[in-house]
């Protein structure tokens, strides 16, 4: 049965970190720009006494970044999940140069990748970095690193290296978001449930991590009211809902620490049984020109014993739809995992985290 849900749209808080004053600033890569990525890793940000170096192709780079520029700062985005960030403090170096080195030209070597670049140097000397608790937040919040002087970046490709220098840091669990390559799509599980909003679940018909064309997806919800009717939300921004900037919180109109995450294009409705539970299945269409499609899902419950709104919410859920003809991630990392003064690391291709300079 399809049930009507009329959200009231008066209140809303808009999560964006202001940034300072600028002339302009871009993401890399620009297509996750408004959207999550699709890992998160302890690198640079979230493990103690480590070194890592990344490569970015040109291609990578924000489309109105104009050659030469000059760069003032560099943020790095945390990742989605169910945990939030506590506070925490990192010792950290960065260097930042120009390189006309191709992935497969790059090596293991941390010093002989600075030496083959065009021009290059430490643009924010070892120091203490405060990072700030937060909640899941917007994929537009980053934490911005301002450098200590500009740096005139020539291109074509950006070579950047962090070197996390002290063993003795708490990080408490900080995680960076990543992008690359992907063949059997993504999952991921953002944002927090509501007193009572129930958890949620996502699997599909070929395991837990196959999400391609074709494929069935099964969203399921338990731990709430029995009984109660329910909205399945779905849409295609976590960010933006006709104008309106998500996530919606609705604490002012008595649902506490409520907020929907997704824009509601499509609310299908349902009743959980006498365990509270509820699911539904979609099959993603077999069409090629679907694959790297995001979007999102909650679980919306029509609850008059919630709160005051009579309404409280799951988690939030967005799948990236895999398929044969991936757009790549054209990257190279270089990681040392557990000693930053290692001239040598580990190589991983086509995968980076999500970045943002101020220019």
């Amino acid at each position: 049965m399809q049930i009507p849900i009329t959200v009231p749209l008066l209140a809303c808080l808009s999560l964006t970190a202001p940034v300072a004053a600028q002339s302009m600033s871009g993401v890399l890569p620009p297509r996750v720009a408004e959207h999550w990525g699709w890992k998160n890793r302890d690198y640079p940000m979230g493990r103690s006494w480590c070194r890592t170096q990344v490569r970015i192709d040109q291609a990578m780079l924000p489309g109105n970044l104009k050659l030469p520029a000059i760069v003032s700062s560099i943020g790095v985005r945390r990742s989605t999940g169910r945990t939030a960030f506590k506070a925490a403090t990192i010792q950290q170096e960065i260097w930042f140069g120009s390189t006309k080195a191709t992935n497969s030209s790059m090596t293991t070597n941390f010093a002989t990748n600075r030496a083959n670049a065009t021009s290059g140097t430490v643009v924010v000397p070892k120091r203490l970095i405060n990072l700030p608790a937060a909640v899941f937040g917007s994929p537009r919040d980053f934490v911005m690193i301002p450098f200590q002087s500009s740096y005139l970046f020539n291109g074509p490709h950006l070579l950047v290296e962090f070197s996390n220098t002290d063993t003795s840091q708490k990080l408490n669990g900080w995680k960076t978001d990543y992008v690359g390559t992907i063949g059997s799509g993504i999952r991921t599980y953002f944002g927090f449930p509501c007193t009572g909003g129930g958890v949620t679940s996502v699997s599909s018909s070929g395991g837990s991590g196959n999400y391609t064309l074709g494929s069935t997806i099964n969203f399921w919800s338990g731990q709430a009211r029995p009984g109660v009717a329910v909205s399945h939300v779905l849409g295609l921004s976590p960010t933006n809902w006709g104008g309106i900037p998500l996530p919606l919180d609705f604490t002012p109109l008595g649902a506490p620490n409520c907020k929907l995450y997704v824009d509601a294009l499509l609310m299908t409705g349902f009743t959980r049984n006498a365990s509270g539970q509820v699911s539904r299945k979609l099959t993603i269409p077999n069409l090629a020109s679907l694959t790297n499609l995001s979007f999102y899902t909650q679980w919306a419950n029509l609850d008059p014993t919630a709160n005051a709104f009579g309404m409280n919410f799951s988690e939030a859920t967005a799948i990236t739809i895999g398929g044969p003809r991936i757009t790549g991630i054209n990257s190279f990392r270089l990681v040392s995992r557990d000693n930053n003064t290692s001239s040598t690391g580990e190589k991983f291709n086509n995968e980076m985290p999500v970045l943002k300079l101020v220019y």
